[in-house]
């Protein structure tokens, strides 16, 4: 009985052009006539060298020509090329027997032919020795190099547990108690509502309680938050303004948050001015005792103690170190009502004005279909609980996670494939980080998503973009989109290429992130998928020109 195609010798003697094939199928040339004409090749030559690359279990052929994984690693492995190549090489059983008896050198072309005539008998002794030299030339590069182990080989799997994703917790949350007007609370609140874009009230309630100030109401918050010109209201929601969006740099500390209020920084005016030895502005002093039950906790935490009119402004210098009072932007409401928005993401980025956010509960796509139609049953059977926002919350403004803007919340999600689609239709940074990477499948010399110290960055030919999640926020922010999110905390990037991985999405290799190739495959050919593609495919072409233009 003859063999597997697959196990046969395959008659094919370059490296290169092996190469170029992958490359070439890599970037989404499937069809053997298209391969061929790219190639400059005969149909016959070609069938040559798709043997050569199941041979070495870097070409799968069925059900149509992909790569696989050893495949992807291969055609993006940038200047690690060669050592995967030779773990190809040393991966198949006939080539690493006759290393072995080499001494990990080149076989002869008559140590060759042995192995292949005891493989294949009845093969005519020229066709012996033209296969042998065929495949001495296809081996030849792995020669010298170190054999290495796979990356994964040993390594036991992480499995995804799907919890939800733990809120930002900021410094002395614990001493909030049952205040109301607590900075440090208020700064917990605000950067929850940057990283979402859009919060509940039940998502106040529940996000102090799992912070620890669980008896502290939430209506000074609220108040603060509307008079500060940080959120709008929306029923029973508050919405991120374009004026928080623009100053997400004022969550950093809790200095910054008293700082930044306005009727703080008015209080501390009045205090001055009430002073006797500033002439006592009678109207200061009754504003200044107004105003101080509700600033004298900030007082103390910003001096250290009370007020002191005569060393406000030496207080003030210490406390602000080398740049003026001015740095600090005043938050005072705005003039731009959120507006309602309705439909998938993918429907309407080209929308100027478009609200889009990267949640942290995007984390949550770790653990799979499980877990989101937990989260679904649990919003489905107790809508009004107190609880921290999940991936599955409905909203009204915001493009973030799961649901888009005004759609309830369905019942279950069926399959991955289901969730992995409505992810990509309706979840900003999802959407745009595939894009991405379907530009990188046909640019892949030129567009690199890659790991660099310990972040994930956007390379253009020899230039560094940018950190990834930054990147895409230049980008929205160049559209006319209002983005929210903070600039250090929220959604690590990391994160974010762990749960589209999880989805099928992504496939990392080492240090560098690609489209996945059976997803890339099923952008084309599937009818769900291909859908996708079509909105998808948009999008990637606004930001290679992004790109291309420079900025």
């Amino acid at each position: 009985m003859r063999q597997p195609r697959h196990l046969l010798i395959p008659n094919a003697n370059s490296p290169e052009l092996l190469v170029r094939l992958l490359e070439m199928i890599g970037r989404g040339i499937r069809s053997p006539r298209a391969l061929a004409e790219a190639l400059g090749v005969e149909a016959r030559t070609l069938d040559y060298y798709t043997q050569a690359g199941q041979w070495l279990s870097l070409l799968d052929v069925e059900p149509e020509l992909a790569l696989t994984p050893l495949g992807v690693e291969l055609v993006y492995a940038g200047d690690e090329r060669d050592q995967v190549y030779a773990r190809a090489v040393w991966a198949n059983p006939v080539v690493a027997e006759l290393l072995a008896q080499s001494n990990d050198g080149l076989p002869s072309v008559a140590a060759i032919g042995g192995a292949i005539s005891a493989i294949d008998p009845e093969m005519a002794p020229s066709t012996v020795r033209r296969r042998a030299t065929a495949i001495r030339g296809l081996i030849a590069p792995a020669i010298g190099t170190r054999r290495v182990r796979p990356p994964d080989e040993g390594r036991q799997m992480a499995l995804p547990l799907g919890l939800p994703a733990a809120p930002p917790t900021p410094e002395r949350l614990d001493a909030v108690g049952g205040r109301e007007y607590s900075p440090d609370a208020y700064r917990f609140l605000l950067a929850s509502l940057l990283d979402h874009g859009e919060l509940h009230l039940r998502h106040v309630r529940g996000l102090l309680d799992r912070a620890g100030a669980d008896r502290a109401p939430i209506g000074g918050y609220v108040d603060m938050a509307i008079a500060r010109g940080d959120a709008a209201r929306r029923g029973r929601a508050l919405v991120a303004t374009n004026a928080a969006t623009r100053r997400p740099e004022l969550v950093e500390t809790a200095k910054s948050i008293m700082l930044s209020d306005a009727h703080y920084r008015a209080y501390l005016d009045d205090c001055r001015l009430a002073d006797e030895e500033a002439g006592h502005d009678r109207h200061a002093a009754i504003r200044r005792d107004q105003a101080a039950p509700r600033f004298r906790a900030w007082d103390k935490r910003l001096f250290g103690r009370p007020v002191d009119p005569a060393t406000l402004d030496d207080d003030l210098a210490e406390v602000v170190m080398d740049r003026p009072l001015s740095a600090f932007p005043l938050a005072v409401p705005g003039i731009e009502p959120p507006i309602p928005d309705a439909g998938p993401f993918l429907e309407r980025w080209e929308a100027p004005g478009l609200r889009v956010a990267c949640p942290p509960t995007l984390a949550q796509l770790q653990g799979g279909v499980a877990a989101v139609n937990r989260l679904l049953r649990e919003v489905r059977t107790q809508p009004e609980l107190a609880r921290v926002p999940s991936l599955v919350d409905p909203c009204d403004v915001v493009h973030g996670a799961l649901l888009h803007p005004g759609e309830p919340a369905p019942r279950a999600v069926p399959d991955t494939r289901t969730l992995r689609s409505r992810v990509l239709m309706h979840a900003p940074y999802a959407s745009m980080v595939a894009a991405l990477l379907l530009v990188h499948r046909q640019q892949p010399h030129q567009l690199v998503v890659h790991r660099s110290k310990g972040r994930w960055r956007v390379r253009w030919g020899e230039e560094v973009r940018g950190p990834l999640l930054p990147f895409l926020d230049a980008f929205g922010l160049a559209r006319g989109w209002v983005v929210a999110r903070r600039p250090a905390g929220g959604l690590p990037d990391a994160a974010l290429l762990d749960a589209l991985e999880a989805l099928g999405v992504v496939s990392v290799f080492g240090r560098q992130a690609v489209l996945s190739e059976r997803f890339f495959g099923q952008l084309r050919t599937a009818p769900e998928e291909s859908e996708v593609h079509a909105r998808l495919a948009p999008l990637a072409s606004a930001l290679e020109s992004w790109l291309g233009a420079g900025t």
